[in-house]
């Protein structure tokens, strides 16, 4: 369209009217003119701040966000159905737990669930619990890779079970606000629930050293939980398990949460932890085999104290699906109740590379569970980025057929 000014024309690329007011979509442009520059005519425009719509078209950037949107969401599309339905279990460390990033954590997760996908979120305690430890004068107590859990630490093992799913329940549940235009409420209607899901029996007595109130996991409640998860509920698996005769006992997190994946068939168990997996060139490992995440375990001069979950076979060669074994042969079935040892102590894996998650990692595999992630906590948005985007962000563990 040309708009005759002074006897010059040129073309308008928006179809603004020249007044001292003009409309433009759903706002408004003020103090429109035209001065000469030489041959070329420029028109000066100053935005109205309200014109959300003048703001995206009348800048570079504007299309450029557009276009990035427009990718983004071509990108993230096949997922949507890849991931509807689906059930991930997702551990999130105990230094995430009380950090500040657990808030845009669990806003995901709300915002995920709402796409259909299925959560068991198992947290992590530790730091708690070492916490009020000392709040009341108290030592922590271990025993190599084992907390021994006396009276005092199973009562802050036990508060600090009960305040974490707390915050985690208050957190995914904010009461819907009666403002239509309020987006501060993350998903209407989202029903987070606790429960005894899980059986334990007591460590007991192991070369003279009396654990006390330490347990291993022994059974999952599995039709009580894909019961909740499909009443469209969000499930809290926390580390406190009930033994055969009534008592709490103290379980370790990745323990709880690796045998619950396995058990109702997990397709993703997701590990949020406090920094991410890196190479020796200081690069994020996008990708392990099993065969690699077990030979960076066995490489460890510490794997042998504290990680069970890798059998004295070579696995190197297998590629079943069958059950994994325990150093000493047996396996989770179950019934047993003999429990293995994935990161019984968080705080060593810290400094050494992450080898509770990456032993975690391998034995799922091996039971049945297609995919583990570990994902860096610390990063904004970490699960929709991995779980969205084709390269991801974080570790992916699988058999080498399931490589991104």
């Amino acid at each position: 369209m040309a708009v005759p000014i002074s006897k010059t024309y040129f073309s308008l690329k928006h179809r603004h009217s020249w007044r001292n007011t003009a409309e433009c979509g759903g706002g408004t442009l003020r103090g429109f003119g035209v001065s000469k520059i030489g041959a070329k005519l420029v028109m000066n425009c100053k935005v109205n701040e309200e014109c959300r719509r003048c703001r995206g078209c009348c800048t570079d950037d504007g299309g450029r966000k557009k276009d990035e949107l427009v990718e983004m969401m071509r990108e993230a599309w096949p997922y949507f159905e890849a991931h509807g339905g689906r059930t991930f279990v997702v551990v999130v460390c105990a230094e995430i737990i009380e950090s500040t990033n657990l808030g845009g954590i669990l806003e995901d997760i709300s915002l995920l669930h709402g796409l259909g996908i299925k959560f068991v979120l198992v947290p992590g305690t530790h730091v708690l619990i070492d916490k009020l430890l000392a709040e009341k004068g108290c030592k922590p107590k271990y025993v190599g890779k084992w907390r021994i859990t006396d009276p005092n630490s199973l009562k802050a093992s036990i508060d600090s079970a009960g305040r974490i799913s707390q915050i985690i329940e208050s957190k995914l549940s904010p009461t819907p606000s009666l403002n239509i235009t309020d987006n501060t409420c993350w998903h209407h209607n989202l029903t987070v629930a606790t429960g005894n899901f899980l059986a334990a029996k007591k460590k007991g007595v192991v070369e003279g050293i009396d654990y006390g109130a330490t347990g291993e996991v022994k059974k999952i409640d599995v039709s009580r939980i894909h019961e909740t998860l499909d009443n469209d509920s969000i499930v809290i698996l926390n580390n406190i398990g009930y033994s055969s005769s009534g008592e709490l006992l103290n379980c370790n997190t990745y323990e709880v949460a690796t045998a619950c994946a396995m058990a109702i068939g997990a397709e993703k168990l997701i590990c949020i932890i406090n920094g991410p997996i890196l190479d020796e060139m200081g690069r994020v490992i996008t990708f392990l085999s099993v065969e690699d995440a077990d030979r960076l375990i066995k490489q460890s001069e510490i794997a042998d104290n504290y990680v069970n979950a890798i059998a004295e076979k070579d696995h190197s060669n297998s590629n079943s699906n069958s059950n994994p074994m325990f150093r000493n042969g047996i396996g989770f079935d179950f019934d047993h109740g003999n429990g293995f040892a994935i990161g019984d102590q968080e705080r060593v894996c810290r400094s050494n590379g992450y080898l509770s998650e990456l032993a975690a990692a391998a034995f799922v595999c091996r039971g049945g569970v297609k995919r583990v992630h570990l994902l860096d906590g610390n990063i904004r948005g970490v699960l929709l980025k991995e779980l969205f985007q084709s390269n991801g962000v974080g570790t992916m563990v699988a058999k080498k057929e399931e490589k991104r």
